[in-house]
């Protein structure tokens, strides 16, 4: 068996599984997937801006340091 073949087994699994759930054992696990994909998503949202505000800081740190250079040569 190949991995695809294991991971639609699983999938096809957890889909037997949740509809055998009850109507609130359904509501909450929407509402903890909800709650993981939103984590994720604003943890990936961090890490970009944190990238982002780094290369910015970088950037200018790289040309201040270039423009007191030029003034020291003069």
């Amino acid at each position: 068996m190949n991995v695809e073949n294991e991971s639609e087994d699983k999938a096809r699994k957890v889909r037997n599984e949740f509809k055998e759930l009850p109507i609130e054992g359904k509501i909450a696990t929407l509402i903890e997937l909800e709650m993981i994909t939103m984590a994720e998503g604003l943890e990936t949202i961090a890490e970009r801006s944190i990238s982002f505000g780094k290369r910015i800081f970088d950037t200018i740190l790289t040309e201040n340091g270039s423009e007191k250079e030029n003034r020291k040569s003069r």
